[in-house]
């Protein structure tokens, strides 16, 4: 298995394939690194154009909560309440959302999910985890 480095994962957002995409922004989510964040958030706003390629979303969604990318924040509560045959989607945006929530708004971020009538979308597992 190759491994990418942060430039050629950065790179690879770009490919014309969604696993490569994908794969790319799974190496970002495992760096976590803030400089990835501006790019995975120009990524993830072509990618969510194609419902076909969800897994590529919630890897790339994933990316930008772990690389603590904050002005992701406000496109990810506009997908958030859009429908989604994957829900899985829904638990990574829960998850970026309260993740990305500055730690005196967390209480405030995880309210909106619980608000906004999207079943899956409160279920993020990282809550109040770091």
């Amino acid at each position: 298995m190759m491994v990418l480095t942060l430039d050629e994962a950065v790179e690879q957002l770009g490919h014309r394939l969604s696993p490569k995409r994908r794969f790319a922004a799974t190496r970002l989510r495992r760096l976590a690194d803030p400089v990835a964040g501006p790019p995975l958030l120009d990524a993830l706003e072509r990618e969510v154009r194609d419902p076909r390629t969800w897994e590529t979303q919630y890897q790339m969604v994933m990316a930008l909560g772990m690389c603590g990318h904050r002005p992701a924040l406000g496109l990810l509560r506009d997908p958030a309440q859009r429908p989604f045959e994957a829900t899985m989607v829904y638990t990574a945006l829960g998850d970026a959302i309260v993740r990305l929530s500055a730690p005196e708004a967390t209480t405030d971020s995880l309210c909106w999910c619980l608000d906004s009538g999207t079943r899956c979308l409160p279920t993020a597992p990282c809550a109040l985890s770091p």
